[in-house]
């Protein structure tokens, strides 16, 4: 299974156990550009917060959640540690998973 096949079995398990989440996609691209004197330049477009999850919402009961989906050996960035960290001071519930019972354990 891949990543994005993972987050999307998970968005449609939260969603048939009544919580409320979306996919939050993250990323950057160089778009290029020629300014008034003719030279190409560069800028980075940026898209979302970057270390955040692949899924955010909030649960049936209110609570803020983040899930950040793994397959494999891959493990968490340190951004996205710090960024799951940021979820569970502030009282919200932070999951990395790695397949659907990561979830069910969660409560979810």
């Amino acid at each position: 299974m891949t990543e994005t096949q993972l987050v999307r079995v998970c968005i449609e398990y939260l969603t048939m156990r009544g919580h409320f989440v979306w996919r939050n996609n993250t990323g950057a691209t160089r778009l290029s550009y020629t300014n008034k004197a003719g030279d190409e330049r560069y800028r980075v477009l940026r898209a979302g917060l970057r270390g955040s999850s692949d899924i955010l919402g909030i649960t049936k009961t209110g609570q803020f959640l983040a899930v950040e989906c793994k397959v494999g050996y891959n493990k968490t960035t340190d951004i996205q540690n710090l960024f799951l960290e940021q979820i569970r001071v502030r009282g919200g519930l932070a999951i990395v998973a790695y397949d659907l019972p990561d979830l069910q354990k969660a409560g979810l």
